[in-house]
């Protein structure tokens, strides 16, 4: 009697255990196949274009203001309007030519990056603590130069959460092609998709400005380099 009750316990041990680890396959399939990424794509998409030092210069003149920033007044010939919390500035004779204030809070990358989480893991927090993340040049450097995997149902569960999170934050933050800039002021810019304009972001503290620069051949690489120059956070 016990030594068919100790087989019983063994099958049942046996059951037990094979299910489990066909659960485990099954929610590693389930992952893989809910974050269906592009790899090839979105890594090399993933990129800093070049990176440039910004020195602060003396100007004199006006600015235009928003709550949390200061931007030399180079807009005379612009009409300002606003939608929402944004304010615009278009160019008089040219209106695909416009330079956009966003006022809505907007987090910094670090901070952004720390609320990044997945089935109750705190992805982020752990990727930039076992890294030794703390400044958001480093993040950007860390987020464009990452390498994803190929994915198979033997990748580590880990690993695959911390590639959704890389893909969520480049996603988020359109990490394609970008300079970075440092200096007396930091932050990047990069091309918004295919509709000619480009995003700037500004690190302020635990928050970013975001101004939107519509028109490359007017906003070019030497505009923005000066205009970053003049700029005043507040």
């Amino acid at each position: 009697m016990k030594t068919n009750k100790r087989k019983k316990m063994i099958i049942i041990g046996l059951i037990v255990l094979a299910l489990l680890i066909v659960a485990y396959f099954v929610y590693k399939i389930c992952i893989i196949n809910h974050y269906n990424i592009d790899l090839e794509s979105e890594s090399s998409s993933m990129n800093i274009k070049k990176e440039i030092k910004i020195s602060e210069t003396n100007y004199n003149g006006d600015y235009i203001a928003s709550a949390n920033i200061k931007i030399p007044n180079y807009f005379s010939d612009f009409v300002k309007s606003q939608d929402g919390t944004d304010i615009i500035y278009t160019k008089k004779d040219d209106e695909n030519i416009k330079l956009v204030l966003t006022e809505r809070k907007i987090l910094s990358p670090i901070k952004q990056f720390e609320q990044i989480g997945i089935v109750d893991k705190a992805i982020g927090k752990e990727v930039l603590k076992e890294n030794n993340i703390n400044q958001n040049i480093e993040l950007l450097k860390y987020v464009a130069n990452y390498k994803f995997s190929n994915r198979t149902i033997f990748t580590n569960i880990n690993k695959l959460l911390e590639e959704e999170a890389m893909y969520d934050f480049a996603a988020y933050y359109y990490l394609d092609n970008i300079t970075i800039f440092d200096g007396d002021i930091s932050g990047y810019y990069s091309d918004y998709r295919d509709n000619g304009c480009k995003l700037l972001y500004i690190f302020n503290g635990d928050n970013s400005n975001l101004i939107t620069l519509c028109g490359k051949a007017y906003f070019t690489d030497d505009y923005i380099v000066d205009l970053l120059s003049k700029i005043k956070l507040n």
